[in-house]
């Protein structure tokens, strides 16, 4: 059962964003009141009030508003102080975040301030100095991670640091307590790291300036455990990527796999993981990233040739030269007169990260086909997220090099004579269609086998134990079926031992989801007449299709038609009434498309 304070907090618009374990956090912080008609509050309170039930009404200057359920007022974090008075206009209830908790809720939880703040200035509510400055660094975390020692990794995090202090201010921070210090390969003196003190004594920026070690004018480094005798508490990376953030646009981090601790909360925090990787490591790598990133991180593979003479690595994967190091030269003098050996690197990871985001639905999304192959030319987005059968789509899309081959394989499996195929009916026990028919699927289309692997990458959340969860690389196979395999209807699929379903019908996909990840801008493609009827041969996918059209008024999380992203873009069904005249007409129409979204 879900949480009745989770459920209004996820339908408030600023915590849109939010996680499930972050709303669940953010719960406990939060105390209900009732109020009688007639109580007032000022809008430069020292909480942030949530309305549940009743009415408010607010009066600022000659203007007055009306507040309901999901509606906030009082005092937002990094945002200037509102005026006016809120009064309630009948008998209500709210929820109250005491600025304290709040503020402390947001800076303890990076990629949640993020997403935060870029929501509070896409609705243009004044923001402070400290978030303007947030927002203009867009600070990117890059985490530089091998399962092996001695692999080169540490001279990759110069060259990452080095390549990117070419465009903004970066910092490296050194997490690996063993090998090779940065601060020696920068020749420069060790400073104590900070491991050594708590993360509630890391109060304040002036802290951490003090071990701060300037390299160039636009690259610094800094200590978190090398050297340390005592394994460092993690807690001190969210505070500490929170002060960083205000002046480096890059925060590169080198960290090895000998503290799990430290290394899974460095995971979580990374927008990008670049791994050094050889033929017997690839493996445990992909296990690492499968289980710990969950919040859209890309992975980049780097096969270092100085330790890997022949690459036999069944993946895609940069390949770094050996750097040549003269006598009397730091590693660091020498990246800097080899940068172009990181370059191809640097422009991968750091450029600005494009995405489209395809409205959920069922059998009217196949209407995305044509949307998709629009994209062939040229590479106009670096991600797509997707849910259910849209994801569907877009994998058949990346599976194939040519217009004809991806509509043979839509018109196979998309049709009005085969959908069918996809269900494959079970006396009912705890479901009604098998999975078999969802795997012989995935598996046709599944030529790439894990999807980090694509030229774009194919984002999408899949649902376990009435939870859901970023995936952004894994098992295409699974990945795929998981997304057909709605719930309560079929059988799950088994990933890393539990089991998933598709999010659709029961999680919203929304473009907020994505502002918390380092993607700076956000197409939002949906269908304005979800419901059209599209008439079904076969009388199971009709029924089930009808099954799920009820759903929508039993989401687990509302859905309203306000989302915050760059642009729009809404799409009218054409008047057909199959799936066949649906494809066809979408892919005659890739010219309206690109037109559309260039």
């Amino acid at each position: 059962m879900i949480n009745k304070a989770i459920l209004l907090l996820n339908q408030v618009p600023i915590f849109k964003h939010l996680m499930v374990d972050e709303l669940s956090a953010l719960s406990l912080l939060a105390k209900p009141h009732t109020v009688k008609k007639g109580s007032t509050f000022h809008c430069n309170a020292q909480s942030l009030y949530i309305v549940d039930k009743g009415v408010f009404g607010v009066q600022k200057s000659a203007e007055s508003a009306y507040l309901s359920r999901t509606s906030y007022f009082g005092q937002l974090p990094f945002c200037d102080r509102g005026t006016g008075t809120v009064r309630a206009l009948s008998d209500a209830s709210v929820l109250e975040l005491a600025n304290t908790d709040l503020y402390q809720f947001i800076c303890n939880n990076f990629k949640a301030l993020r997403g935060y703040c870029k929501i509070v200035d896409h609705y243009r509510i004044p923001l402070s100095q400290a978030a303007t400055t947030l927002l203009k660094n867009k600070a990117c975390v890059f985490t530089i991670f091998s399962t092996d020692k001695h692999c080169g990794k540490t001279t990759l995090a110069i060259s990452v640091a080095a390549a990117c202090s070419y465009y903004k201010k970066t910092i490296l921070l050194d997490a690996s307590y063993d090998g090779i210090s940065v601060f020696d390969m920068c020749g420069k003196p060790l400073i104590p790291p900070l491991s050594q003190k708590n993360p509630d004594d890391v109060t304040g920026y002036k802290f951490i300036q003090q071990r701060i070690e300037k390299i160039s004018e636009t690259m610094d480094i800094v200590n978190i455990a090398y050297g340390s005798k005592v394994k460092i508490n993690p807690d001190i990376i969210n505070p500490l990527l929170f002060y960083l953030s205000f002046e480096y646009s890059y925060i590169v981090i080198d960290c090895s796999n000998s503290d799990i601790h430290l290394r899974d909360v460095i995971m979580k925090n990374s927008d990008s993981i670049i791994n050094v990787i050889n033929e017997k490591s690839a493996i445990n790598h992909q296990v690492v990233s499968d289980t710990l990133l969950t919040q859209g991180q890309q992975v980049y593979n780097v096969v270092n040739k100085h330790f890997v003479k022949i690459q036999k690595i069944d993946q895609p994967s940069y390949v770094f030269k050996t750097i040549p190091v003269e006598a009397n030269e730091t590693i660091f003098q020498a990246v800097l007169k080899n940068k172009v050996y990181s370059d191809e690197l640097f422009k991968n990871i750091a450029s600005d990260k494009r995405a489209m985001v395809l409205s959920q639905g069922m059998y009217e999304t196949l209407y995305y086909s044509g949307v998709l192959e629009s994209l062939r030319e040229e590479k106009l987005y670096d991600v797509i997220y997707a849910n259910g059968i849209p994801y569907a789509v877009l994998m058949c899309y990346l599976a194939t090099q040519t217009p004809e081959d991806y509509k043979k394989l839509l018109f196979e499996y998309f049709s009005d004579d085969t959908l069918h195929t996809f269900f494959d009916f079970t006396f009912p026990d705890k479901y009604l269609f098998k999975n078999k028919p969802l795997h012989n699927f995935a598996s046709t289309i599944s030529h790439i086998k894990r999807i980090e692997w694509n030229a774009i990458l194919p984002y999408t959340q899949l649902m376990h134990n009435n939870t859901q969860r970023f995936f952004s690389t894994g098992d295409a196979e699974k990945i795929i079926s998981a997304n057909l395999a709605f719930s309560p209807l079929f059988e799950g699929i088994s990933i890393h031992g539990d089991t998933y379903f598709s999010a659709f019908p029961l999680y919203p996909l929304i473009p907020e989801s994505l502002l918390r990840t380092h993607i700076n801008y956000i197409d939002y493609i949906a269908i304005a007449n979800p419901y059209n009827p599209i008439s079904v041969k076969s009388k199971i996918p009709g029924l089930y299709r009808k099954f799920v059209d009820f759903l929508p008024d039993c989401y687990l999380y509302a859905c309203d038609n306000t989302f915050c992203c760059n642009r729009f873009i809404s799409l009218t069904l054409p008047d057909v009434t199959s799936t066949n005249d649906l494809i066809k007409q979408s892919l005659n129409n890739t010219d309206m498309f690109i037109s559309m979204i260039k």
